[in-house]
């Protein structure tokens, strides 16, 4: 019952507009009272050899098409838009949810499982809202004034028909458990397929490049495979559903003439109220086949709206840090004892601390794995620490917003991620107001102002999926412009060069070091040569600060530091 009362809780705000049009798809319906008068005029006109009760029939006949063209347009228009408003809002509201869940949830789900959720499971709604939910709709009044008429015409005949037509009822909802289940399954099953899709259009030029196409493709028919049998056993309760359904309409139309035919016989109706009642039993057996219809159909989209409601239950990104105990720095970021663990049971950090003054550069380097990214996931607030407390611009991290708290931070990953759309847009993406003079300001500090202008459309020019269109020096370029239009006082970098070539490397190096000079800056390193100048480097190893100090201070120490330097000196000098 719940999930039934969450379906239509989904028309609250539209009910009006949308009972207005079932109310007119409701007239269409009654014109079959209209059709069944119409035929016992019009046979008992030709019995009785009396041609105006024969046009009058012909005349009864024209009034209901026109008044179906009209009430059908009306009705389908006024429905159409609801429906579209409907899920439109919804689309909408998922899509703010996406944009408000934490980020533990991206990292523990594939994207094409909410790919799926918004479109395919969104699917399913609407055609329940267009289809079957107003043929039930529309149907209901009409099919209760069809059964009064055929009591009034002959209450014996219309009893036995009745009867017949709830042993039909109660044998289609026989099926209604079992169309859940493999409704639920098919709709778990379309999102693992929909996570194939994702996989491929991101994973593009890696499969292209390890010749892995086959590989993918029979990975992908499997989870196809699995979606092609579940619909098949859905498919099979729905033949067989509809087939006894078909069974028992045409029983119930043999039965019509056939006992009717002894009534007529009789003398209890006339050959036109026959005709009459086979029109009227039809509306009826239409209305009990559409409830069929909408219990099968229903099931199907019930379970996309448990999917979709187990989306939009999912908790919020906390807008607060929990409180910590109080830290005296005017610090620009101070971590103290912080320690993270993702499954909640190994620690990735252990007891983490460490200040950065304001206007200082720290460098954070180690081997891959040891939680560097880890330490900025934290610092950005994509993720909250189990034990410790963090401190921005000396006060203490719960103090702000989640918003408040990231204003304070700009972020260039390695892979920096451009949306559809202009150079411009991505630029401004970094703050909502910026003017023109900013987004050029910005662009030239990055090093990208020539490069733009040297493109056809130039801040206009549109970037393709992720990017696609440009260099990646030319995309971090453009990440640095980002950050530097934000204005932030704490600039965060993850080996922001170390996928670049040497030239790409050279102008986003000078980029960097340019904005480096205004900013509280903390980067992360691969290319050790990059942070000889860094105020401060803190050596990070199996989630520990296993040292700290200046570029020269750890060559003198002679740990891991040192080790790292060495063998990076002697790879390129073997290079």
């Amino acid at each position: 019952m719940k999930r039934l009362i969450n379906f239509f809780s989904l028309l609250k705000r539209h009910k009006a507009r949308y009972s207005l049009g079932v109310l007119f798809s409701s007239v269409i319906e009654f014109n079959q009272i209209l059709i069944a008068t119409m035929f016992i005029v019009l046979f008992d006109g030709i019995v009785k050899q009396e041609m105006s009760m024969v046009l009058n029939a012909i005349y009864l006949f024209l009034a209901v098409v026109l008044i179906t063209i009209v009430f059908e347009l009306i009705a389908v228009t006024l429905v159409r838009v609801t429906t579209r408003k409907i899920i439109g809002s919804l689309r909408l509201k998922i899509f703010g949810k996406m944009l408000s869940l934490p980020q533990r949830e991206y990292s523990t789900n594939h994207s094409g499982d909410f790919i799926s959720r918004a479109t395919n499971d969104i699917q399913t709604l609407e055609q329940t809202l267009t289809g079957h939910l107003l043929n039930l709709s529309s149907s209901l009044l009409p099919c209760i004034a069809c059964i009064i008429y055929m009591f009034i015409i002959n209450w014996k005949f219309a009893l036995g028909l009745l009867v017949l037509n709830f042993v039909n009822l109660s044998i289609i909802s026989l099926f209604i458990k079992p169309m859940k289940q493999k409704s639920q399954d098919i709709q778990k099953q379309t999102g693992s397929a929909t996570e194939g899709i994702s996989d491929v259009v991101a994973g593009a030029s890696v499969i292209k490049l390890y010749n892995i196409k086959i590989k993918m493709k029979d990975k992908f028919d499997l989870k196809n495979n699995k979606v092609f049998q579940k619909s098949m056993q859905r498919t099979k309760i729905v033949a067989l559903m509809e087939g006894l359904n078909n069974f028992l309409s045409r029983l119930g139309s043999i039965g019509v003439i056939s006992v009717g035919s002894i009534f007529v016989i009789k003398g209890d109706i006339s050959f036109g109220e026959v005709l009459a009642m086979h029109q009227l039993n039809t509306a009826v057996g239409y209305s009990f086949e559409t409830l069929g219809s909408f219990l099968n159909q229903v099931q199907h989209s019930l379970a996309g709206l448990d999917r979709i409601n187990e989306l939009l239950d999912k908790e919020d990104e906390p807008q607060r840090f929990d409180k910590m105990p109080q830290i005296n720095t005017n610090s620009a970021l101070a971590l103290k004892n912080l320690s993270f663990s993702y499954n909640g049971e190994e620690n990735v950090l252990n007891d983490i601390s460490f200040e950065v003054g304001q206007g200082q550069s720290v460098a954070i380097v180690g081997p891959s794995g040891g939680g560097k990214s880890t330490i900025f996931k934290i610092i950005l607030g994509l993720h909250q620490s189990q034990k410790g407390s963090m401190a921005y611009m000396g006060k203490m991290a719960h103090e702000y917003s989640v918003e408040g708290l990231r204003d304070l931070t700009s972020y260039v990953p390695q892979e920096p991620y451009l949306f559809s759309g202009t150079i411009k847009e991505n630029i401004s993406y970094g703050k909502s107001q910026a003017t023109d003079f900013e987004i050029y300001a910005a662009a030239k500090a990055a090093n990208a102002h020539d490069f733009i202008l040297d493109l056809e459309n130039g801040y206009d020019t549109i970037v393709g999926e992720r990017g696609a269109f440009l260099s990646g020096g030319q995309k971090q370029r453009i990440a640095i412009a980002r950050a530097i239009v934000k204005n932030a006082p704490i600039l965060l970098l993850d080996e922001a060069t170390s996928s670049l070539d040497n030239e790409s490397e050279v102008l986003v190096q000078a980029a960097i070091e340019e904005i480096m000079k205004e900013k509280t800056t903390i980067v992360i390193a691969h290319r050790l040569s990059t942070i000889k100048n860094a105020d401060r480097i803190l050596v990070v190893d199996d989630g520990k600060i296993v040292e700290s100090g200046t570029h020269e201070e750890l060559l003198k120490k002679g740990g891991l530091y040192s080790g790292l330097h060495k063998a990076q000196f002697e790879n390129q000098q073997g290079a």
